[in-house]
């Protein structure tokens, strides 16, 4: 009977560590001197992920276009999406580049990258879940699963409170858009469905009016506008210094289309905060202005 028990101890052993060791096969233990200690980050996603799980220190060179969190301002530039500078990443020597996925423009430097002995990974960021999976791809690139599971649990909880926010009010329709050609509402691009924004929208309490265009980031003209009636018009301006004179000009730019609901009740807003156009950990921030905007009630509650 105990060389039964015995036995049967053994075996519950052996089958307990063949599970674990099937659960962890996509999770393969990183040792300290596995992780990159050396990380350029190509995108700005990338680069506030990787600070917000604690991986800012071993970061020594970003984008051009990343300026989040502060600390960024001191570390070298190589280059945006289509101007990566691969000299300028080489010379950083680093054991670990980021880019941002899909981008086709980056393909060929991951191949010359490969070639010196340099690594990278490719994150997605189009829709907030991509965004949940770049910080735990990251996570667990950097060996801090950890930091990133909570995160992502932040980050989620965050969002939930907007949504408690704005439930039970009235869904609005909402057109978003960012970049026009000249001062005339030409050439304006649009948020369109399977997108973070878009995504957001709803979050926010709003129906986002481009929900069925045939892409994400569609070009629309003003009788688009005009055909789908939005409530309210965002009209981001990422990084732009928009004095009185300057979003009264904008503003003036929409009046030919008073038929449209957001442009007769006057409600059309021209944010300029720089991390709307990010898809990273200040996401909470996007969902929490688009919520103000849409449902001017809830600000300071």
């Amino acid at each position: 009977m105990n060389r039964t028990l015995a036995g049967f101890g053994v075996f519950v052993l052996a089958l307990a560590a063949l599970l674990f060791g099937l659960r962890r096969l996509d999770r393969p233990p990183r040792s300290d001197e596995a992780r990159p200690r050396r990380i350029v980050s190509t995108n700005r996603h990338a680069t506030e992920i990787l600070f917000a799980i604690g991986a800012g220190p071993e970061v020594v060179g970003v984008c051009d276009f990343c300026v989040w969190p502060p600390a960024v301002e001191e570390l070298p530039r190589i280059g945006g999406l289509y101007d990566l500078s691969l000299d300028r990443v080489s010379e950083l020597r680093p054991d670990l580049v980021v880019f941002q996925a899909p981008a086709k423009a980056h393909d060929e430097s991951a191949k010359r990258l490969a070639d010196l002995g340099i690594d990278s990974i490719a994150i997605p960021v189009a829709t907030l879940g991509d965004s949940f999976v770049a910080i735990r791809l990251l996570g667990q690139r950097t060996g801090r699963e950890e930091e990133a599971e909570g995160l992502v649990a932040r980050l989620d909880r965050e969002l939930l409170d907007v949504r408690a926010l704005v439930s039970g009010r009235e869904r609005r329709g909402v057109l978003v858009v960012f970049g026009r050609q000249g001062d005339e509402l030409r050439g304006l691009t649009g948020v369109g469905p399977g997108t973070f924004l878009d995504e957001l929208v709803a979050t926010a309490g709003g129906t986002n009016v481009l929900a069925d265009a045939s892409g994400p980031y569609p070009q629309i003209s003003a009788e688009d506008v005009l055909a789908r009636q939005p409530d309210v018009i965002l009209e981001i301006h990422v990084g732009e210094t928009l004095d009185g004179a300057r979003r009264a000009a904008l503003r003036a730019d929409w009046a030919p289309l008073s038929a449209v609901p957001a442009v007769a009740a006057g409600r059309i807003e021209f944010p300029t905060e720089e991390y709307l156009l990010v898809n990273g950990p200040r996401v909470p921030l996007v969902a929490r202005r688009f919520a103000e905007s849409i449902h001017p009630e809830v600000a300071g509650e």
